[in-house]
């Protein structure tokens, strides 16, 4: 009686969390929206297994070696699939929070100088055309794998992939040891818009 018992007890545990995919709520929401946008300096250090070092407000660090790295702040949601059972019950996407990534894709992405960086480029302007991009610098090698703005967008125009991404600077400013600040304009496919200042930094 008791091995019985325990059967059935197990048999309802599995079975209300599988059927929690199809007609309650996924435990982890698996889409995210974004809400704000944040950012932090960074400097690449080469090291395992955190190839960056986040720098103080105005810190000096080698033009190269700098890059921007950006979050999202996001809220999670789930999205029922477009699949039926019978008529009645739609199944869940369930995965890890945000795993889907955002329900909106990225329609530009704009990063402008604050201050007079060079001679091509004063207060004001955007400088897309001396940027490169990458979701997530986690190892030494991937500091060399930035791709052009322009791969980023296409690859996030339908979803946001990831809940973060980073930026960096092609060409030095004019004057070394210049302090420098950017501000990022982020638009979504739905006509949103995001902005974000950067803290100041002195590029050598």
């Amino acid at each position: 009686m008791r091995t019985k018992i325990s059967f059935v007890i197990l048999f309802c545990f599995l079975g209300s969390s599988i059927m929690s995919c199809f007609v309650g709520a996924c435990p982890d929401p698996t889409f995210f929206e974004i809400t704000d946008i944040s950012s932090i300096n960074l400097r690449f250090s080469n090291k395992r297994p955190r190839p960056w070092i986040t720098l103080d407000e105005n810190a000096q660090v080698k033009w190269d070696e700098y890059f921007i790295r950006f979050y999202f702040e996001v809220n999670y949601v789930a999205q029922l699939s477009k699949r039926s059972f019978g008529g009645t019950l739609q199944a869940l996407d369930c995965g890890g929070a945000g795993s889907n990534g955002s329900k909106v894709g990225v329609r530009e992405i704009y990063l402008r100088t604050l201050l007079d960086y060079n001679e091509t480029f004063s207060s004001g302007d955007t400088i897309n055309e001396v940027i490169l991009s990458n979701h997530y610098t986690g190892s030494p090698e991937e500091f060399d794998e930035f791709q052009t703005v322009d791969f980023y967008l296409e690859e996030n125009k339908d979803a946001i992939q990831y809940q973060s991404f980073e930026l960096k600077i092609t060409e030095p400013p004019s004057i070394s040891g210049s302090s420098q600040q950017f501000e990022l304009i982020y638009v979504l496919e739905n006509g949103e818009i995001f902005r974000e200042i950067t803290d100041l930094v002195k590029l050598n």
